[in-house]
């Protein structure tokens, strides 16, 4: 295979001159380095920026720009070395100028543009993965406390490797042969670097190694295209004296795709490390610390995995897996809306499902006697009224743990114990009102109460905000104050605006719970359980309420039964669409811009329950769908439309 157009042999006269191809002569190539960057390099990374603007939050905001500035610093110097050793040229007339006599201006911009394209394709890859550095985190420091030794190890096997290759490396940068000097520099500017990296951060990065290999394949793959076609259009090239001689098509050196590999793999580690450092500080709870912010991050960068949570709170790993995985099994629908939440917020998020999560797994427990679940269910509470403080606000110099005597609680499972703490974190950090959670109680015991059924809407819209707009309120809640604490200068609340949000928000909660009680008509029956008021059943004296949940309960429904489940589902659904309309219209658009979008794919993810129960409706003489379920295709449709046609959504 013929090697492509090659570099002017360098002679010692040269060394400080800008190197000019020996083929370019006269001649202007097909495509200036900045005309790469006009027609190719600035669209894609406007598309991508497009592509990652729903999920671009302040942490990978400043971790672009943090990787930014270590590109340059460190790039920089290199690349003018190795233009001078003659690794690559370009037409001395077809660049804007050049810094420090060698580096092309253009070659300066490519280094942020790389950084920044690089990042963003890390967020839509771990975006699409759904990890939240916290979780990921907590999960590496509990391995580290487990078994110490496994993470020493897999830090210096890692280390290690780095440093026998920047070794070969800088020996044949010396002493090798003309033709092996690229690729070593190559690999001894990336190396160093690396090792730096998986010292901080090997664990976590290993935990995250699958959406890591992704990034950096999809990044290298689109950078080494895009060098391929620059180099045959003459914007740069390679010196043939410098590299192997191995060719991709001609024109690509293998030389190249090795450095976008490596600089790629920098780029993805570097903002790994800076993702654990992000969520030690989360766990530590200094992340929204303004004051000595950049000491925090310096501390908790060199902080130990097992020292990732405060000692004052050793049940914070723990706590913070368990809050994940119970929504990651327990609701699909909000586990993949919670996703679009930053990932600081998200965690905060998590904890209020868990302790929902748990609380209402105590009232369905149908195989334990009722008196004892709501005896469960008044622990929790007592529990609840401690962490929280007598005053129901976070007290100066005192936290949830030493306000709570833990071990006065044997009745309570260790998940129930753990999801009340993780509740009462949220509320020492953000200051969450207790009143939602009493009611959120109060709507399980409701649950257990069987002299006091749901006998008209009034009742069936107070059970709703009960175990359902609560939620609404305290995850409203979390939202406001985390956008209170990014404001660099705090602004006096609005209480106005506040109560509007905050009814919408107890509004949009008793929608979702109308299409619940839409969807589990037949397996609420079974559980004895009927939520739907005698206003939504047939008047007639012949039909017996009673009668139809046996028949529910076993099975044994008549097409008659299937007509009037479908009348009395579209009464609900319409019932919920009132609310959430009135969510969407006067409560969603009051929300953080940040957090609207979550909202919104939560509330049309169960609006396609409703949907999919008047589709089966309206075909004559189907049978009431035992449980509809929205497949994830759809939901993840409803996601992308909402993120990107908003039009579209509320």
């Amino acid at each position: 295979m013929d090697a492509p157009s090659l570099l002017s042999v360098q002679t010692p006269d040269m060394m400080h001159q800008p190197l000019v191809h020996a083929a370019f002569g006269s001649r202007v190539p097909d495509l200036t380095y900045l005309q790469v960057h006009l027609y190719l390099t600035l669209p894609a990374v406007a598309v991508l920026a497009w592509l990652a603007r729903p999920f671009l939050w302040a942490h990978d905001r400043f971790k672009m720009v943090f990787l930014m500035a270590l590109a340059v610093v460190y790039a920089f110097p290199w690349d003018h070395w190795v233009i001078m050793r003659g690794a690559w040229g370009y037409c001395e007339s077809c660049v804007i100028g050049t810094i420090g006599g060698a580096v092309p201006i253009e070659e300066a911009a490519f280094f942020v543009i790389q950084t920044v394209a690089s990042s963003l394709v890390g967020v839509l890859v771990y975006q699409a993965c759904g990890q939240s550095p916290a979780v990921v985190q907590a999960a590496v420091a509990l391995e580290a406390i487990k078994s110490p030794g496994t993470g020493r190890k897999l830090r210096g096997l890692g280390i290690a490797l780095c440093a026998i290759a920047c070794a070969v490396s800088m020996y044949y940068v010396i002493y090798g042969p003309t033709n092996s000097f690229y690729m070593s520099a190559i690999v001894m500017w990336a190396t160093p670097i690396m090792a730096l990296q998986w010292w901080i951060a090997g664990p976590y990065i290993w935990r995250l190694r699958k959406p890591a290999v992704v990034s950096v394949v999809l990044a290298t793959a689109a950078l080494s295209a895009l060098d391929w076609y620059a180099i045959r259009a003459g914007a740069w090239q390679i010196g043939a004296d410098t590299v192997i001689g191995i060719y991709f098509y001609e024109h690509l050196a293998l030389e190249e795709v090795v450095f976008f590999a490596l600089s790629n793999v920098m780029l993805v580690l570097g903002a790994m490390a800076c993702d654990r450092t992000l969520a030690i500080m989360k766990l530590q709870g200094t992340l929204d610390e303004r004051k000595h912010w950049v000491r925090e991050m310096y501390r908790c960068t060199l902080l130990l995995d097992s020292q990732s949570a405060p000692a004052s709170d050793p049940d914070l790993l723990d706590d913070t897996v368990l809050a994940a995985n119970l929504i990651a099994k327990g609701s699909l629908s909000f586990h993949m809306a919670s996703l679009l939440y930053p990932w600081d917020v998200r965690l905060d998020i998590h904890a209020i499902y868990a302790f929902c999560r748990v609380t209402d797994d105590i009232a369905d427990a149908t195989w334990m006697p009722a008196i004892k679940r709501k005896a469960k269910l008044d622990l929790a509470k007592q529990l609840i009224m401690q962490a929280f403080g007598a005053s129901g606000k976070p007290e100066p110099g005192s936290t949830f743990r030493s306000r709570v005597h833990w071990d006065r609680y044997p009745e309570l499972t260790v998940t129930q114990l753990a999801a009340c703490r993780s509740i009462a974190r949220v509320h020492n950090a953000c200051g969450l009102p207790v009143q939602p959670v009493l009611d959120l109680l109060k709507g399980y015991a409701w649950d257990l109460d069987a002299e006091k059924p749901i006998a008209n809407v009034p009742d069936l819209i107070q059970y709703s905000q009960y175990v359902a707009g609560t939620v609404g309120e305290l995850t409203t809640h979390v939202m406001v104050a985390a956008a209170d604490r990014a404001r660099r200068h705090p602004r006096k609340p609005d209480l106005a605006r506040a109560k509007l949000v905050a009814a919408a928000a107890v509004d949009m909660g008793v929608g979702l719970q109308l299409l619940n009680i839409a969807r589990d008509l037949i397996t609420d029956a079974r559980l004895g359980r009927c939520y739907v008021p005698k206003d939504f059943w047939p008047a007639s004296t012949n039909f017996s309420r009673a009668a139809l949940m046996d028949r529910m309960a076993q099975r044994d429904c008549t097409p008659g039964d299937h007509a009037i489940l479908h009348r009395v589902a579209g009464d609900l659904t319409a019932l919920a669409a009132s609310y959430l309309t009135r969510a969407a219209t006067m409560g969603v658009p009051l929300l953080p811009r940040e957090f609207r979008l979550p909202v919104r794919v939560a509330a049309d993810v169960y609006a396609a329950i409703g949907k999919a129960l008047r589709e089966a409706a309206a075909t004559p003489g189907a049978e009431y769908p035992e449980r509809v379920v929205v497949p994830a295709s759809t939901k993840v449709a409803i996601a992308l439309k909402l993120a990107y046609l908003p039009q579209w959504g509320y």
